[in-house]
């Protein structure tokens, strides 16, 4: 890796990838929240510093990290321990930068009191990291409202789900992940395509994989179910409106921590019977397996997911810059097999 010149920021954004970080949290704070995938797409995120292409690295960690480290706005970093890549990235960025950077600890297993316990103190602890920075605590009555403005805002969004295309649907999650904003999309008819309907599955879409979408819809489907880790699988349940008043903080965590299935869950079955149930519950007819170089945790399981669902599955690893000719290709023949 060649040396990089360390970079000054003075911004008020707090930007992450997780889905287990709480916006509320950071936002009741006083910072600006911003659950980033790198949906604007720029190539040179993927080769440029501070993290340059080495073997060994996940494309969008190294996607992630970088355009992090290059807007002026980015005041703190935080990544979770759910995934390898992202721990090894808060070591590059404290090598690299002088970003502030907050490593949480996401417990694996879900089932105890005890591990629900570690991740609420796991938030105390990054609420003292986001003071240490300059941030407010916020008192009890703050953060109740700030959590029912995002829970509000999360409601307007699922609305819409059913008169969006996919991938409108898709980028709209991605935009109120990133900037907090709802706006309203136009409505489509879905009913009046008689597409196919598919679902993915797996990591963060970021940049022009978005067009995956399209990919798909050129062949005649319509993702009606979109399980990556920018889709609606980890959006955090309904807060407890009869314990918000007085125990905010402890309603945060409880729909946060536990609360939708996901891989790195020990154990993980969780995440198979919930797509099993989206399976049937759409009349999904394929799955799409969607994962990055070096995302161990969700090639692990591809094998699992093809031999507990009911549907033929198409496994597809991107590289972090482009869809190939081989995937597009893949896509192809997967599709023809469905008609």
């Amino acid at each position: 890796m060649a040396k990089t010149t360390k970079t000054e920021h003075s911004g008020n954004a707090v930007v992450y990838s997780s889905p287990y970080i709480p916006a509320e949290w950071v936002a009741a704070h006083g910072f600006v929240p911003s659950r980033r995938s790198c949906m604007n797409y720029n190539r040179t995120l993927f080769i440029s510093p501070p993290i340059n292409v080495e073997a060994g690295v996940c494309p969008y960690m190294r996607g992630f990290i970088n355009q992090a480290a290059g807007d002026p706005g980015v005041r703190a970093i935080i990544l979770t321990t759910t995934c390898d890549q992202m721990r090894r990235g808060a070591d590059l960025i404290n090598l690299w930068t002088k970003i502030p950077c907050f490593l949480m600890h996401v417990p694996s297993s879900w089932q105890t009191a005890g591990v629900k316990k570690l991740y609420a103190s796991e938030l105390e602890r990054l609420g003292h990291f986001l003071v240490s920075l300059g941030g407010i605590k916020p008192c009890t009555d703050d953060l109740a409202a700030i959590m029912l403005g995002y829970e509000g805002k999360r409601e307007k969004l699922l609305a819409q789900q059913g008169a969006l295309s996919g991938k409108s649907f898709a980028e709209k999650l991605a935009c109120f992940a990133e900037t907090g904003e709802v706006s309203e999309g136009r409505r489509q008819d879905r009913r009046a395509h008689k597409a196919i309907p598919l679902g993915f599955i797996g990591s963060p879409l970021t940049g022009n994989h978005f067009d995956l979408f399209d990919v798909f819809a050129a062949y005649g489907a319509d993702i009606v179910v979109n399980a990556t880790e920018t889709g609606e699988r980890v959006l955090p349940a309904r807060f407890d409106v009869q314990r918000l008043k007085d125990e905010p903080a402890q309603v945060l965590a409880q729909s946060y921590f536990g609360a939708f299935p996901d891989i790195s869950d020990r154990p993980n079955d969780k995440i198979f019977k919930w797509m099993k149930k989206k399976v049937e519950d759409n009349g999904i007819r394929g799955i799409v397996s969607i994962r990055y170089v070096w995302c161990d945790k969700w090639h692990a399981e591809v094998e699992r997911f093809r031999k507990c669902l009911p549907v033929p599955l198409l496994d597809i690893e991107l590289n972090g810059e482009e869809i190939g000719a081989r995937a597009k290709n893949r896509i192809q023949a997967f599709m023809e097999g469905l008609l």
